[in-house]
């Protein structure tokens, strides 16, 4: 275990030290360049370490037993994570900590992927064809109708219409 977490060290390293050469800076944008850099350093290496873990000659699969098919969906997501969503949260965390200069475009950034996250999930969700039970027939509620899903909607508009007004109000 300790060899893999070494495995999965030096990305997080090399962003790490990246944030320390911000921080001897004190403008806005060093410090806020700083934080989440170093945050981003964490969550690469907890990314690293899950997509080593469930190599296919990984720990994960062959000391702790876990399914084969779960260890690929997870190097399939941690994949997605790495590429896609870690480098957009970043973009949006920074622009989240200009307090001064850009709230509204951090919040809307954070807002946005959070949609994005669900859109994912609602994709990567299987859906049922139904089946025929006598004269009615049995379906999984369809996203765009389920009452979380709809909840969920109500909750991002909402989101969505708090973040504009506070930032129109200061």
């Amino acid at each position: 275990m300790v060899v893999t977490a070494l495995r999965a060290l030096p990305p997080a390293l090399m962003v790490a030290a990246l944030a320390s050469l911000f921080s001897a800076d004190k403008d806005i944008l060093s410090v806020a360049l700083t934080a989440v850099l170093y945050s981003v350093a964490a969550w690469l290496f907890t990314a690293k370490l899950l997509g080593i873990l469930c190599e296919p000659d990984g720990v994960a699969r062959k000391h702790f037993q876990w399914n084969a098919q779960l260890c690929d969906r997870l190097m399939r997501e941690t994949q997605w994570f790495l590429r896609w969503l870690l480098p957009g949260l970043a973009v949006a965390a920074v622009l989240y900590r200009l307090h001064g200069t850009a709230p509204l475009m951090g919040r809307l950034a954070m807002l946005a992927i959070t949609l994005w996250i669900a859109i994912h999930i609602a994709r990567a969700h299987p859906r049922s064809k139904g089946q025929r039970q006598g004269n009615t027939v049995d379906l999984q509620w369809p996203l765009s109708t389920h009452p979380g899903a709809l909840f969920l909607c109500r909750v991002y508009r909402r989101c969505v219409r708090i973040a504009l007004i506070s930032d129109f109000r200061n």
